[in-house]
C-alpha cells in the first residue's frame, strides 16, 4: 500500500500481515511438489523456522504465516516456483519510489533532477549510457540499481528467489563501482543473475561470459589472437565452474592459455568500436553490422579477431585447422560456447558448485558426504539449480550438518535487511537535506535517502555489487566476525529514528511488542516477534534486567526503542540460526 505525502517523495510502509495466496499450486506446474520431503527432524528442532532463517532475509509474519500454513515441503516448493508468487506490492513499491540525485543536478536550476526508479530498472546498457550523460561509477544508477536490489530483499515475497540471485551474483561478482559499470551492472543483473537464478546453471554462465558488465570487469572485450587475454579465461575455471580444491586445481597455466585463444573474439560493442564505426566492410562479426550508441553493449563475436586453429583443454581438443572460406560471421563463436558446456557438465564443477552453496547457506566446513550428494543433484538434472536446493534442503540434510553447532554470521546485507523486515519501518526515499547531513545538497530541496541505508550495509563491510575483485563477498564465519560496532550504530539509530529516511512510530512498536505489554516483558516480546524465540535466553534475560534499571526514567515508547536497539545488537541476533 502506498500513501503520497504532500513531500515530492513517497512514503510508505506495507502491511506485514497481508499474505496474498495466489500461485499456492503453482509448484505443482513444475513437478516440485513431493521432491522436499517433510519427514521428521532432530527432536526440538523446529525445521520450518531453520528453513525462514536461512532462505529469506529475515524473518517476519507474513513468511512465519505461509510456512505453517503449507508446512515445511509446500513452503519450499511454493518459493521455488517465484512466478506463482504474487509479488505486485514489492514491485510497486519498487518503481513507485521517486529520487533526488545528490549527485546528478539539472543542468538550468542547478537542482537535483528527480526521477521513478523505473529510470533504471529493464534498460541496456545503451540506454542507460544515454540517459546519464557523464556519469562513471558509484554514482546515480548505481545507487539507485543497488537501492533496487536491496528493496526487493526486504520486501519481495519471493524470498527464496531473491537469496539465490545474492548468492549467484557473488559467484558471478562484478565490481558496481568500476568506472563504465554504471550502465552495466543493473542490466547484468536482469539479464544473468535473475533469470537463471533457479534456472540451468550452464545457461548462467554463457549468459555472464557474453554480458558487457562481466566483459569490462575482466577486459575480456579486448581479447584478440595477436594478445589472448587470461583474466576471464582463468576466472572462468577457477570462479565460475571447477574451481580449487584445498586450493589445488584440475587446471594448469596451458589450459588457461588455451581458454583465453578460444575466447579471442568474444567481445562488446564498446565506446572504441562505435567511434570507429566497427565493423567494416573488411571484417567479419557476429551481428555484422554499423553500429551507434544505441548497439553499446551489445555482445558481438568478432571473428577476424579469434585464433582459429586446434586449442586443447583439459585432454579435449576445440577448433579445427580447417575451416570454410569465405567464413560465415559466427563461426568459430560455437568453440567457447561448447567449452562452457563441457567445463559445466565436470564433476569438478559440480563439487566446486555445491561447496560453495552449502558453505553460503549451512556451514563452513561441509562433510563430504553432503556435498557429494548436492554435487550429484547438480549433476544427474544436467546442471539444474533447483535439485540442488531440494537435495540441500532435504531433511535427511539437516540432520547431518547439526544447525545448532553450525550457525552463521549474518552478513551486513542479510543484517541490515533483517533488521528492515523485523521493525517494518516507514521508508521515505525522499528527505528534506541540509549541508550538515549530506554531501552536494542544495538546503531546502530533497534528495535521494536509499544511498543512506545502503551506505549502513556498506560500513558493516557489503553492498550489493561491492566486492572489487572477482571472487565476490566470502561465505565463511571468518570473513564477518568484525564491523560490530557498524551494526549497533546502525540499529540504533534504527531503534531511535536518527537514519534518515527510516521512522518507526508508536503503532510499528506496538506491531513489534503487542499492544501495552508489561514493561517487565518487553524482551520475551521483542524476541517472539523478531527471532520467534530463537534469541538465546541468557541475552534476552540480560536486556529485560537492563531495561528494568531503565524503565523509572524512560518513557514507555523509549523503553521498547531502547529493547528493541539491544535485541538487535544481541550477540544470538549476529547468527542465523
Amino acid at each position: 500500500m502506498l500513501d503520497s505525502k504532500t513531500r515530492p517523495g513517497t512514503q510508505w510502509k506495507p502491511s506485514r500481515r497481508t499474505v496474498v495466496k495466489s500461485g499456492a499450486a503453482g509448484a505443482l506446474l513444475l513437478g516440485l511438489a513431493g521432491k522436499v520431503k517433510a519427514a521428521p527432524l532432530a527432536s526440538g528442532f523446529d525445521p520450518e523456522l531453520f528453513l525462514l532463517d536461512r532462505l529469506t532475509f529475515g524473518l517476519d509474519d507474513d513468511m512465519l504465516s505461509e510456512v505453517r500454513t503449507r508446512g515445511y515441503a509446500g513452503w519450499l516448493n511454493w518459493q521455488l516456483n517465484p512466478d506463482a508468487i504474487d509479488d505486485s506490492v514489492a514491485e510497486g513499491i519498487v518503481t513507485s519510489v521517486e529520487f533526488g540525485y545528490p549527485l546528478w543536478f539539472d543542468e538550468t536550476s542547478g537542482l537535483p533532477n528527480p526521477a521513478k526508479m523505473t529510470n533504471v530498472l529493464n534498460k541496456t546498457p545503451s540506454e542507460l549510457f544515454l540517459q546519464f550523460p557523464g556519469e562513471t561509477s558509484g554514482t546515480t544508477p548505481t545507487v539507485l540499481g543497488a537501492t533496487a536490489v536491496m528493496l526487493r530483499n526486504a520486501y519481495s515475497r519471493r524470498q527464496l528467489f531473491y537469496v539465490m540471485a545474492d548468492f549467484w551474483s557473488n559467484v558471478h561478482s562484478t565490481f558496481v563501482l568500476q568506472e563504465g559499470q554504471h550502465a552495466l551492472w543493473m542490466p547484468f543483473q536482469e539479464n544473468v543473475i535473475y533469470p537463471f537464478a533457479l534456472g540451468n546453471y550452464a545457461d548462467m554462465v554463457k549468459a555472464s561470459a557474453k554480458h558487457a558488465s562481466m566483459m569490462l570487469f575482466l577486459n575480456q572485450y579486448r581479447s584478440d589472437k595477436t594478445s589472448p587475454i587470461e583474466n576471464y579465461a582463468r576466472e572462468l575455471m577457477e570462479l565460475h565452474t571447477l574451481g580449487l580444491k584445498d586450493g589445488v586445481s584440475v587446471f594448469d597455466e596451458t589450459d588457461v592459455e588455451e581458454v583465453a585463444k578460444i575466447l579471442t573474439g568474444w567481445s562488446m560493442h564498446s565506446l572504441e568500436d562505435i567511434v570507429a564505426g566497427y565493423p567494416n566492410p573488411d571484417t567479419y562479426g557476429c551481428p555484422a553490422e554499423t553500429m551507434d550508441l544505441n548497439d553499446y553493449g551489445k555482445f558481438v563475436f568478432k571473428q577476424e579477431k579469434h585464433q582459429f586453429g586446434k586449442k586443447t583443454v583439459l585432454g579435449k581438443v576445440y577448433g579445427s585447422n580447417i575451416f570454410p572460406f569465405p567464413l560465415p560471421g559466427c563461426y568459430g563463436l560455437s568453440e567457447g560456447e561448447d567449452l562452457i558446456d563441457d567445463l559445466v557438465a565436470r564433476d569438478e564443477t559440480a563439487e566446486h558448485m555445491a561447496t560453495r552453496m552449502i558453505e553460503w547457506f549451512m556451514m563452513d566446513a561441509p562433510p563430504q558426504a553432503l556435498i557429494d550428494r548436492v554435487a550429484g543433484a547438480f549433476s544427474s538434472s544436467g546442471s539444474e539449480i533447483i535439485p540442488m536446493l531440494q537435495e540441500l534442503f532435504d531433511p535427511a540434510s539437516i540432520n547431518e550438518i547439526h544447525p545448532s553447532d553450525n550457525l552463521k554470521i549474518r552478513r551486513p546485507i542479510n543484517y541490515v535487511v533483517s533488521a528492515l523486515r523485523a521493525s517494518n519501518p516507514t521508508l521515505d526515499m525522499m528527505e528534506l537535506c541540509s549541508d550538515n547531513l549530506m554531501p552536494n545538497c542544495i538546503p531546502g530541496s530533497s534528495v535521494s535517502t536509499g544511498a543512506q541505508w545502503i551506505s549502513s550495509a556498506f560500513e558493516i563491510g557489503q553492498i550489493p555489487g561491492g566486492r572489487p575483485s572477482p571472487d565476490g563477498y566470502p561465505s565463511k564465519n571468518g570473513a564477518w566476525s568484525g564491523g560490530l560496532r557498524a551494526r549497533l550504530q546502525f540499529v540504533s539509530e534504527l531503534a531511535h529514528n536518527q537514519s534518515l529516511g527510516l521512522s518507526i512510530d508508536s503503532t510499528q512498536l506496538d506491531d513489534i511488542f503487542g499492544v501495552a505489554t508489561a514493561t517487565n516483558k518487553l524482551a520475551a516480546a521483542a524476541n517472539q516477534k523478531l527471532m520467534l524465540g530463537f534469541l538465546d535466553k541468557f541475552d534476552v534475560r540480560r536486556i529485560q534486567r537492563y531495561i528494568n534499571k531503565l524503565t523509572p526514567s524512560l518513557s514507555y515508547d523509549d523503553l521498547r526503542r531502547e529493547t528493541f536497539a539491544m535485541m538487535l545488537s544481541a550477540p544470538s541476533f549476529q547468527y542465523l540460526h
